[in-house]
């Protein structure tokens, strides 16, 4: 029997053999991720999640700002006006501000997306392209 490879890693495989990505960035390793240190239960997940991070670059390529602005928009559809304002954060001039979240769980790809419990642990960090619906499937 041979081997399988999941797609994503032939992707990965084939994106890097073609050298695709920006000429001024790293290209992701994936263009979307989703990991998590606590249950899949979804009913879990709604009951712990308490703040938004937003992180990308204030001076990005036109690739990353095409990603961050849709992961941006889908922010602001998906996140309840009866939850805090999500904090943004530019990872190239505020880096500073991202430290602690680093330590917990450093982020691969822009944007990175944290999702953070009452007390400021990482509950789930979405990467990359990030839709709509993804979004709200981590928060419930």
């Amino acid at each position: 029997m041979t081997p399988v490879l999941p797609v994503h890693v032939c992707g990965l495989i084939g994106c890097m053999a073609l050298g695709w990505g920006c000429a001024t960035e790293k290209a992701a390793p994936r263009p979307h991720t989703v990991t998590s240190n606590g249950p899949s239960d979804p009913l879990t997940l709604r009951t712990r999640v308490d703040h938004l991070v937003f992180v990308d670059k204030e001076n990005a390529c036109d690739c990353t700002k095409k990603r961050v602005d849709a992961a941006w928009n889908a922010v602001h559809a998906v996140w309840g006006a009866d939850r805090s304002s999500p904090e943004r954060v530019h990872a190239d001039t505020q880096a500073e501000r991202l430290e602690a979240l680093r330590q917990k769980r450093p982020a691969l790809a822009l944007p990175a997306i944290y999702l953070l419990d009452a007390h400021g642990e990482v509950v789930t960090l979405l990467q990359g392209e990030v839709s709509e619906d993804e979004l709200r499937q981590a928060i419930r």
